[in-house]
């Protein structure tokens, strides 16, 4: 049984075993992208991780400033090193970067993506799930994989996903570990660290200490540096023995919270824990507003909802559209997609551009009905584009290009690699198939099935199709499923 222990930071979380086991790591660390905001800590973060796990065993690949084609072939080596070492092999991945989900994917975000869609992401940066598949692939009994991803950022308003990871599921022998909670995001640090990163260190090579115990400490001290705007989560389906970084034996030293000054000191929790805020609506929208965000970045999400308002009603257009995202998303109101069309439309005709293009992108994936069905829905979505493009807004333009583009088929990112079955070279064999399959609206490969002109050639044609990665089929600009594909396949003998 392979065992995923996925740490998600926004996100983190390792194990350690006997010193007979191979420990192989992979390290990532992204922070200047080209066409989003600039990260200052993710290679520090990247060297810092580095650094911790070589001190307790592990042979690290690290990779900083990643392009899409570099983490291809870096999740493509780790699961081959992976496969290398045996099964008893201990697999641990560190990302930190920007990462986000649309439609409940996650996806990690390579410094060379050029993002201002749905469509986009799909198409240019890595998911999770391409990650566990070469880890399955790597065959190995245990694997944990750490994403310090989901930075502060400004990308939210124009995906449908929202800012953070999704929730992962999590399975027998599988610990998932956010560094903060499903859909938030996490801080990028004012210092040299991200907060998660820098506790993750200071933790991992404590001896006696196993690895949800040290989560937990993570998490508390987490918290307590971010005054609980910034809350791990965890999910665990461990079973069997401890796992711990430094070695089991031994007791592990009693933890010491490290409380900021400003926290008013003290080792408790409760030390921590901030009073919750009283606020007033002014006078001054811009000064609600600016304290309206400010309650946001707290997650304090009804605060800033009931701000947000205020401002808006007072002419601030901004106000407005945060207002719509919160009705959107569900932050502190009920989510109510009617409310969030009222908002964003008040917005759009106060000349804010993302407004118009948010607009566009409800109804052309169909979240806001209009009379006349999918051709008037479609038209809706061109003004709306059209006008958000006219102001600036590239998210505008590039939908409005998309419609007006012809319809596209899927098709294969990363083609299949498939290896030649060592039951055929025993028998000094060639072949080949044809492999049937769907293509899910997020590009994925579903109901693989392959005939082949020999039965040894099955199940590694049917494995291969099923770790490609396709761009989805586009209908109108929006992704759709795609029935009936049929991709051959050759086997010969110098593979």
């Amino acid at each position: 049984m392979i065992r995923v222990f996925v740490i998600a930071v926004v996100c983190l979380t390792l194990a350690r075993v006997s010193a007979a086991q191979e420990r192989i790591a992979l390290v990532i660390g992204n922070g200047a992208y080209d066409h989003m905001n600039y990260l200052a800590n993710p290679v520090n973060d990247a060297k810092l991780i580095r650094d911790a796990l070589s001190d307790v065993g592990f042979d690290v690949h690290v990779e900083y400033n990643a392009t899409e084609d570099m983490m291809y072939a870096a999740f493509k080596a780790h699961g081959e090193r992976l496969e290398g070492g045996g099964a008893d092999a201990i697999g641990f991945v560190f990302f930190a970067g920007h990462g986000l989900q649309v439609d409940g994917l996650n996806f990690l975000l390579p410094v060379d993506a050029e993002v201002y869609s749905t469509a986009d992401v799909y198409g240019e940066a890595p998911r999770l799930a391409d990650l566990f598949k070469q880890l399955e692939r790597g065959g190995n009994a245990t694997n944990f994989v750490v994403l310090d991803a989901c930075r502060n950022n400004n990308l939210t308003s124009s995906y449908r996903g929202g800012g953070g990871l999704a929730r992962e599921t999590s399975s027998r022998g599988t610990l998932i570990a956010y560094a903060t909670q499903p859909g938030a995001v996490a801080a990028d640090g004012s210092g040299s660290n991200s907060p998660y990163s820098e506790a993750l260190a200071a933790m991992i090579g404590q001896p006696g200490l196993a690895a949800e115990s040290m989560f937990r400490r993570v998490a508390t001290q987490v918290e307590i540096v971010t005054n609980d705007v910034q809350q791990p989560w965890t999910e665990s389906g461990l079973r069997g023995e401890d796992f711990c970084f430094a070695g089991c034996n031994g007791s592990a030293q009693p933890f010491s919270f490290n409380v900021p000054a400003s926290s008013g000191g003290g080792a408790s929790r409760d030390a921590a824990e901030p009073a919750t805020p009283a606020f007033s609506i002014g006078a001054v929208p811009e000064q609600n507003y600016r304290n309206a965000t400010e309650a946001f970045i707290a997650q304090r999400f009804s605060e800033s909802a009931t701000l947000y308002e205020a401002a808006c009603s007072g002419g601030v257009m901004e106000a407005c559209h945060d207002l719509a995202h919160s009705y959107e998303n569900g932050y502190g109101v009920p989510k109510d997609i009617g409310r969030a069309q009222v908002f964003f439309s008040r917005a759009c005709d106060g000349n804010l551009a993302q407004s118009c293009s948010i607009l566009g992108l409800l109804y052309h994936t169909g979240q806001i009905d209009e009379p006349g069905g999918e051709p008037a829905m479609l038209q809706k979505a061109k003004t709306y584009y059209d006008r958000g493009c006219q102001g600036g807004d590239a998210l505008g333009c590039d939908k409005a290009r998309e419609i007006d583009t012809p319809d596209r088929d899927a098709r294969p990112i990363t083609p299949p690699q498939a290896l030649y079955p060592s039951r055929a070279a025993e028998r000094e064999i060639e072949g080949s198939c044809e492999v049937s399959l769907n293509v899910d609206s997020q590009g994925n490969p579903v109901d693989v099935t392959a005939e082949c002109t020999d039965n040894v050639f099955t199940r590694e044609a049917e494995r291969a199709l099923s770790r490609a990665k396709f761009a989805p089929k586009f209908v109108n600009g929006v992704a759709v499923e795609r029935i009936g594909v049929v991709y051959p396949l050759e086997f010969s003998l110098s593979q």
